[in-house]
């Protein structure tokens, strides 16, 4: 019987430890961490935007391979959903979006069915800074008395902490790699060391209309100019863009050969460019195409606050005398960096 009455005295010990816990400890809780990526935010959000992009990056899927994971509704818009099931490491739950601001923030209310019932809410947010975006993965809710004096035994920053670091890390690494190598409109951009090139070229002011005609008489043009002179060719021949002018319709331009070493030639000038490095997209079609193509490599510098420097240069890598399917016609688009 003294056994059983000190047994009851420790029994009632550690309830009322947990019912004083309980009414010290905070009922609210707020696990978050960030890290900074060197990317845009409008180029970072498209992998925060949905629950399957998160997924892409998120810890959870390494704890059960196996677990099964459906979608609901228009992912990336408020109110999708997933419902997740799987091992006692990820257990059982919904997750649907519930606010979305672009480039900004998504938040999500998420409800665990298994192994326990409980309810939280994340957010993912993306603030601007000097050294990129700061990516802040969080994850809030209440525990109510006297579960919260669970607090006492763990520590969910402890717990849930390192797994957002490691997704964190997984997302800069997704991110950094996209950057490299991303994707505009269905357009691989390639990031590329130019070696120091030398063209002979023959330049003016073109109005667009009037560009198929001024490709037509100098490209030959200038290629039989190169070879009247003895020129080594080095590569393909090529379009160079000095300038383009929007207002009026015209550009300045070339059409160029690449060559071993400058000759002094009547007819052409001579085109020296330095090493550097360039994006490239390598462009299949017909040459009046190739507008969509710029098109996706502007939209890439403006996102990444990239600054180019003169001139743009097409290379005309196929040649279409031998070659009368214009789908296999290969462009290469360089554009050098400043």
């Amino acid at each position: 019987m003294r056994i059983l009455k000190i047994l009851g005295f420790v029994i009632l010990g550690v309830i009322a430890l947990i019912l004083i816990a309980g009414l010290i400890l905070p009922k609210d809780y707020e696990v978050s961490r960030d890290v900074v990526i060197d990317a845009p935010a409008s180029f970072v959000f498209k992998h925060v935007a949905s629950l399957k992009a998160v997924n892409a990056w998120a810890p959870w899927g390494d704890k059960d391979p196996n677990q099964t994971v459906t979608y609901e509704g228009e992912d990336g818009a408020v109110g999708s959903t997933q419902h997740w099931s799987g091992n006692d490491d990820v257990g059982e739950g919904i997750q649907t979006i519930t606010a979305v601001e672009e480039n900004r923030r998504v938040d999500s209310h998420l409800k665990f069915i298994r192994p326990w019932e409980s309810e939280s809410d994340a957010y993912i947010t993306l603030d601007t800074t000097e050294a990129g975006t700061r990516v802040t993965w969080g994850f809030k809710g209440t525990t109510p008395f006297p579960m919260n004096a669970m607090g006492l035994f763990m520590n969910m920053d402890k717990m849930l902490g390192a797994e957002f670091e490691k997704g964190l890390n997984k997302l800069k690494e997704l991110v950094d790699a996209d950057a490299l190598a991303p994707t505009y409109d269905g357009y691989a951009i390639q990031t590329v060391d130019l070696e120091p090139r030398t063209y002979l070229a023959h330049r003016e002011t073109v109005a667009w209309k009037d560009f198929p005609a001024f490709f037509a008489i100098h490209m030959p043009g200038i290629y039989r100019t190169a070879m009247s002179a003895g020129a080594t060719m080095a590569g393909a021949p090529a379009g160079l863009y000095f300038e383009w002018d929007e207002v009026n319709e015209q550009a300045d331009m070339a059409t160029a050969v690449p060559v071993a070493s400058a000759v002094t030639v009547k007819g052409a000038s001579v085109v020296e460019l330095p090493a550097t490095k360039a994006k490239v997209i390598e462009y299949y079609g017909s040459y009046s195409g190739t507008g969509a193509a710029h098109g996706a490599m502007d939209a890439y510098f403006h996102e990444f606050g990239l600054e180019g420097s003169a001139p743009v240069i097409e290379e005309y890598v196929t040649d279409p005398s031998n070659e009368p399917d214009t789908a296999k016609w290969l462009t290469r688009i360089i554009y050098p960096i400043k």
